[in-house]
């Protein structure tokens, strides 16, 4: 591990560099696990495949969560981890081909979106990219550094911040698609919805009650496990590699 930064309480980036080649496409998602543990999480690359290696990996320590709460709060750099074979294809940018994209994120659901960012990025295709990032309070954007950097560079990406709560007006509760749905018609675009299973279930039944079509409207499986136990049975015996 090159470094671990703790960005709130219980959200940590990690930037990793693994022994072998590990290829990946943005949207992909990796199996992760600790030595201490016997468990493995997937985590999506915050990146888009780098010409050093390396991947930067954001986790928010679960509830329970043995792994992410060891990667959060009991790693520091220079520790090793294991990573496992990329897995997914939902959020991979093939099925949009060249289309304009809507990006809604929210929470770590940032990190694979930021990968896509940086994939339309080095493609130079000329798309339009609008990107909402949502956090349950101000407090809690935890890259807006990174995003702000990323819209001062690119001209074709325009991005909005969404905080849930807001303190002027206790009580009173902002869901990220309704911002996204309120500022515009976006129906010409391809969408790619990541966070929580809540954030996501809500945004895809705003979007399909709006109009929005299935096939235009991409997200990850719902679950805190949505690949299933064999993934996780084949990530332990198959595949695995030291990182530093």
């Amino acid at each position: 591990m090159l470094s671990h930064e703790q960005r709130t309480f219980d959200v940590a980036v990690l930037t990793v560099r693994p022994q072998y080649l590990l290829p990946f496409r943005p949207g992909q998602s990796i199996g992760v696990s600790h030595p201490a543990v016997r468990s493995w999480r997937y985590y999506s690359p915050a990146n888009a495949p780098r010409s050093d290696g390396t991947v930067e990996l954001h986790v928010r320590a679960a509830p329970g969560g043995v792994v992410s709460s060891r990667l959060v709060y009991g790693c520091a750099a220079g520790d090793q981890i294991h990573l496992a074979s990329p897995v997914g294809e939902r959020l991979t940018l093939w099925q949009a081909r060249s289309s304009d994209l809507l990006l809604l994120a929210a929470g770590t659901g940032w990190a694979p979106v930021k990968a896509l960012v940086e994939q339309v990025a080095a493609e130079g295709s000329g798309r339009r990219v609008d990107l909402y990032v949502g956090a349950r309070s101000r407090t809690e954007f935890y890259d807006s550094e990174a995003i702000d950097k990323l819209a001062a560079t690119h001209p074709w990406l325009r991005v909005s911040y969404v905080a849930g709560s807001d303190p002027q007006r206790p009580g009173e509760m902002v869901r990220l698609a309704d911002r996204v749905l309120a500022d515009g018609d976006w129906r010409s675009r391809h969408v790619y919805v990541c966070g929580s299973d809540e954030m996501v279930g809500d945004s895809v039944a705003a979007l399909t009650a709006a109009g929005y079509q299935p096939g235009q409207l991409h997200h990850e499986g719902f679950g805190k496990h949505w690949y299933g136990p064999s993934w996780r049975t084949v990530a332990g015996s198959e595949g695995a590699e030291v990182i530093r």
